[in-house]
């Protein structure tokens, strides 16, 4: 897979941004080993909050988090993978759709590349226990959750080991289709889980 190809259909998008604007925003954070050479296997990173935290202990996430107040969707995203991953060395390649929560809050998703290829990943202790390189290239994700605790609509994305739900899952499961084929599934039919409101 060419990195200029995906870089293409990634800032070639052009996402649904959700009326009212976001109050929070997440980054799918890749790496590609060489950027320069277009060599190593690409990767994305996905954090497992730690159990201290109030909101969302305990679940797999992107790096992300609220919007503060004077700064930008964008300016928010790559300050807090900064402070999450503790690597600042990231640039904007793309934006994908807002993800609008069951308690009205939107969700804005950037598409970030690190500019040397492999980030330097020292993460924070308070917000995060373990931090994953997940591969990009083969992934197979969509699966429909049939359990009664889920309500109608939501979705389980899985990513070798790990299941991922709304808004995780729906994210990575457009970003990842976008990145190998140019088209972005819609992701509006999805809503998280209960459990994953918390």
């Amino acid at each position: 897979m060419s990195l200029s190809a995906s870089i293409d259909r990634i800032s070639g998008y052009a996402p649904k941004v959700a009326a009212g604007g976001p109050r929070a925003a997440v980054a799918v954070a890749v790496e590609w080993g060489s950027v320069e050479a277009e060599v190593g296997e690409p990767t994305f990173m996905l954090t497992l909050r730690t159990s201290s935290l109030r909101a969302h202990s305990g679940q797999f996430a992107l790096p992300g988090g609220k919007i503060e107040a004077g700064e930008t969707p964008e300016q928010a995203v790559l300050r807090e993978v900064a402070e999450e991953i503790g690597d600042a060395r990231w640039r904007t390649i793309g934006r994908l759709d807002d993800f609008v929560m069951r308690n009205g809050t939107v969700i804005a998703a950037f598409v970030l590349l690190h500019e040397t290829g492999t980030a330097a990943i020292v993460p924070s202790a308070d917000e995060v226990a373990e931090a994953y390189r997940i591969p990009i290239d083969g992934l197979h994700l969509l699966e429909e959750v049939g359990s009664h605790e889920l309500a109608d609509g939501s979705m389980q994305c899985s990513v070798g080991e790990f299941a991922l739900f709304p808004p995780t899952g729906a994210i990575v499961y457009q970003f990842l289709e976008l990145w190998a084929t140019g088209t972005a599934p819609d992701i509006e039919q999805f809503s998280e889980p209960r459990f994953a409101s918390k």
